[in-house]
């Protein structure tokens, strides 16, 4: 659903159907900390980095009106598609955007596009087998839609033939999960105390790419004796990296100088290795700066009147 420019200042003032599984910590995508340090910055009027619209969503907007056609069909209802945003005065600090309700029943439908190297990842057909990460959305808008409503369809989008039904029930349990974990997340953006950062998040790098893209000159540092400790995890995972990487290459090596000038060499067990040439053409880098981290044995020092900051 396309967010209107009041809609989008608003973004940030609670949690949204779509960012509960972040909240929550069930985001391979995206840690809690991130959305909330992207509220905590738009709240305050920081500038907050607009990320464009991925390909990914962009298919999943245009499909869902498919999505609800083939649902429709195949059910045998009406659906009724929602303009506004879902919200609820005794939960106040949620909110969503759903796409479908079910004419004549307490049911919501959620449509999604999947990639098929995720197929796996969802049950049979019919089932309430859905991934966790997509679980809370739909289950966001059974309790913002309030008592009565206790069912959710996901129609999950493989392709233009494969589109397949998974049916849920509200759980009490996980209800009152999201509503008590979007609550204290909000308490804490509008404390401006965001969650712990988690560096063990496949995100975090990126994350941290994207939230520190400029470079104080003016700024040096004394490390903690934390960092001194993963300075030396970092030296020894580089190393022993450098080691297998030497291997991989002696390996090479030995194999493409028995191969020669051959297109396949094969191996016992019928694999093999093939040669390939490939023609690339040649073309010109725009002009773009990035933020290079490295070790360094002799860094800049301050000059004599610049104190280090603790």
């Amino acid at each position: 659903m396309t967010l209107t420019t009041e809609e989008l200042a608003r973004r940030h003032e609670k949690v949204w159907g779509s960012e509960v599984a972040t909240v929550l910590g069930l985001n391979p995508y995206m840690q809690p900390h991130e959305l909330a340090i992207k509220k905590i910055d738009a709240r305050a009027g920081r500038a907050v980095p607009e990320e464009p619209e991925t390909r990914v969503q962009r298919r999943g907007k245009f499909a869902e009106h498919y999505i609800g056609l083939h649902y429709a069909h195949d059910r045998g209802v009406k659906l009724r598609r929602r303009h506004q945003q879902l919200e609820n005065p005794k939960i106040p600090h949620l909110g969503g955007h759903l796409d479908f309700e079910v004419v004549g029943e307490r049911r919501v439908l959620e449509g999604k596009t999947l990639s098929w190297r995720l197929a796996h990842h969802w049950g049979e057909p019919g089932t309430n087998e859905v991934p966790e990460y997509y679980l809370t959305q739909p289950l966001t808008y059974l309790a913002l839609k309030g008592k009565g409503w206790e069912r959710a369809d996901v129609a999950a989008m493989l392709s233009m033939d494969d589109i397949r039904i998974y049916e849920l029930e509200e759980d009490a349990e996980l209800r009152d999960m999201i509503i008590d974990g979007t609550r204290d997340f909000m308490e804490r953006v509008r404390r401006e105390d965001p969650p712990a950062f988690d560096p063990e998040h496949r995100t975090a790098i990126e994350f941290l790419r994207r939230h520190h893209q400029g470079v104080d000159e003016s700024l040096f540092l004394e490390l903690s004796e934390n960092c001194v400790h993963w300075h030396k995890v970092l030296q020894d995972a580089s190393a022993r990296r450098k080691d297998y990487e030497q291997v991989e290459k002696v390996a090479k090596a030995h194999l493409m100088r028995e191969m020669g000038d051959a297109l396949v060499g094969l191996l016992p067990d019928g694999d093999g290795y093939r040669r390939k040439t490939t023609k690339v053409k040649g073309y010109e880098v725009e002009p773009s700066s990035y933020v290079d981290f490295r070790y360094v044995k002799n860094p800049p020092k301050p000059k004599p009147e610049e104190e280090p900051t603790q």
